[in-house]
């Protein structure tokens, strides 16, 4: 077993419910991992499963990585398992179906979740949204006018693809949420827990929805102990739903155990500037554009393409179209030789253009010659790059690629390629949360900048942007204010 501090100590040997509220670098993923171990391997003779869950695949996977460091691949024996809420939430709905409780339309026990429609079928931009119903036990669908338009699928297709026992998890949720209304489900839900999950550990848990809380509170009443840990300051989901507010009141009846010593700050400026956010005194940042950096952040993807250290890893959030994965390819071979990563949407590019990784990688240098021709080039010769882009990519992917060119797209790269300096990966914040470096530059607006000089409160998602941010870096934060 590693070594832990007496507050970490605490959260592994509590029983109780409990709510860890862990500050920035305090090392809750390493006691996540240590209490997942104890519980998996205390002899106490239940053998139900030891369950983590997070809301991001990436914090799984860190967590699950740390466990088997810990204690080895046994520790994740089945039905021991660290998943995503939105997995836990397709097996609860699935168990509904498979015992009859609800009908899912066409009659399908199983479900092919995917994390979009993008992935599934053409969206449009419109305000009419297909979602789930439920009359009685039966699941079935309608459109409703939402007050501001969306990329949704038309509502033939949707009804074409949910029938086959194909969805997102945005319908895994909306069914799950429909159905939580009735005592019967929940009791059917609390059963489930009763049977099978002897501890859950629920990492950022302010990310927590409505439906998250129902769910937790269910698993409670059917005696599994919940241990959750999370920080209100660096809640930001709103867009998914996530109530903060809410979830402090579900924890209120919780053993609170803080973990309260950070061992990511490495410099005293650092240190300083972590306590003056979270106190709510007044911050100024320094201005560094030329900030030697290891990767810069800004609240939307848009930012970053306009900082010159800054290679963003997307051009913007995925919508789904051919012409935007098509250019996703090209960004995800520059991205990978330039800072060695990926882009963050080359997956959902992938499934859009009906391909795979190694079919990609084999055409990576003749992606690569397109960049460097790209740079080169001015905007009366982009269409000439889209063509030889689509000659390139058309025999590696399964579908008819369009003849329209959709210059616009690769506008930004080629703006970006002009800066021939040092390049570092530019993501969101959101992308950031949970991670560290020893150097960030963050990019900041007016607003932003006067926020700070007011002092931040937590209390808006705006400012817990701003607080995650400038707390990811070890030694160094700098700011370029647009």
């Amino acid at each position: 077993m590693i070594a832990l501090t007496s507050e970490q100590l605490a959260v592994v040997s509590s029983r109780t419910p409990l709510f860890v509220k862990a500050f920035p670098g305090s090392g809750k993923t390493t006691v996540a991992a240590a209490r997942f171990t104890q519980s998996r391997f205390e002899p106490s003779g239940d053998r139900r499963a030891v369950v983590g869950a997070s809301f991001t695949r990436s914090a799984t996977r860190e967590l699950a990585a740390r466990v088997r460091r810990n204690a080895g691949s046994l520790a994740l024996r089945y039905p021991n398992r660290i998943e995503t809420l939105d997995t836990l939430m397709r097996d609860i709905l699935t168990s509904l179906l498979r015992s009859g409780e609800l009908v899912w339309p066409g009659g399908m026990r199983e479900l092919d979740v995917v994390d979009s429609w993008a992935h599934i079928r053409k969206l449009a931009w419109t305000p009419q949204e297909p979602r789930m119903t439920l009359e009685g036990q039966v699941l079935g669908s309608r459109l409703y006018r939402q007050a501001r338009p969306g990329s949704y699928p038309a509502i033939d297709d949707f009804r074409a693809a949910v029938s086959s026992g194909i969805c997102s998890h945005a319908e895994v949720r909306q069914a799950l949420n429909l159905a939580i209304a009735s005592e019967h489900i929940q009791e059917r839900i609390r059963e489930r827990f009763a049977r099978t999950v002897k501890e859950l550990i629920v990492d950022e848990i302010f990310d927590g929805n409505e439906l998250d809380i129902a769910v937790l509170r269910l698993a409670i009443e059917g005696g599994t102990r919940l241990v959750t840990i999370g920080d209100p300051w660096q809640a930001l989901y709103a867009f998914r739903g996530a109530r903060p507010a809410d979830i402090s009141d579900f924890l209120s009846s919780f053993t609170t155990t803080p973990l309260t010593e950070s061992f990511r700050f490495e410099s005293e400026p650092q240190r300083e500037l972590a306590d003056a956010l979270r106190s709510g005194r007044s911050v100024s940042v320094l201005v560094d554009d030329a900030f030697e950096a290891d990767v810069v952040l800004a609240p939307e993807w848009k930012q970053l393409w306009k900082v010159p250290l800054a290679l963003p890893l997307a051009l913007g959030s995925f919508k789904g179209s051919v012409g935007e994965a098509m250019a996703t390819v090209l960004l995800n071979s520059i991205v990978n030789v330039s800072v060695g990563s990926e882009a963050t949407f080359i997956g959902e590019a992938l499934r859009t253009l009906r391909s795979d990784r190694e079919r990609i990688t084999s055409a990576e240098g003749e992606m690569l010659r397109i960049a460097a021709a790209l740079r080169t080039t001015n905007r009366s010769a982009m269409p000439q790059i889209w063509d030889l882009l689509r000659s390139t990519l058309q025999p590696l992917v399964d579908i008819e690629l369009p003849m329209r060119r959709a210059t616009s797209r690769l506008e930004p790269i080629r703006s970006a390629l002009e800066h021939r300096g040092r390049r570092v990966p530019g993501m969101t914040i959101h992308q950031a949360k949970g991670r560290e470096w020893n150097s960030v530059l963050v990019v900041l607006d007016e607003q932003a900048v006067s926020a700070l000089e007011e002092g931040l409160t937590g209390q808006t998602e705006r400012e817990r942007r701003l607080y995650v941010a400038l707390t990811r870096a070890r030694r160094a934060t700098r700011a370029a204010v647009i």
